[in-house]
């Protein structure tokens, strides 16, 4: 599933608290821009990022629009009572096994 991708980035916090994709979606862009393929996983709080429920902040949703793969852990969603049927259409649930 990941073994296509050039770079995975791991994001563990959930950007209503954190300012992190305001400064990488250049970073992000430029590779994109450069032919790389890139992988975004969600772990611990960051599977909140994932979520449809409530307000997605600009900054994920300009992350969506990016021609990226991106994942959220199952077990993560799990842990914060997030559905894997009420995470973004573009985010696939993976497990550790997945890797």
């Amino acid at each position: 599933m990941v073994e296509n991708l050039d770079i995975i980035y791991l994001i563990g916090f959930n950007e209503n608290s954190n300012r992190f994709m305001e400064r990488r979606l250049p970073l992000l862009k430029a590779q994109i821009n450069k032919g790389a393929k890139i992988g975004i996983a969600f772990i611990h709080d960051g599977v909140i990022n994932a979520s449809n429920n409530g307000k997605v902040q600009d900054e994920i949703n300009e992350l969506f629009s990016l021609n990226l793969t991106s994942f959220a852990m199952a077990p993560d969603l799990d842990a914060r009572g997030i559905d894997t049927d009420k995470i973004q259409n573009n985010v696939k649930p993976i497990d550790y096994l997945s890797l």
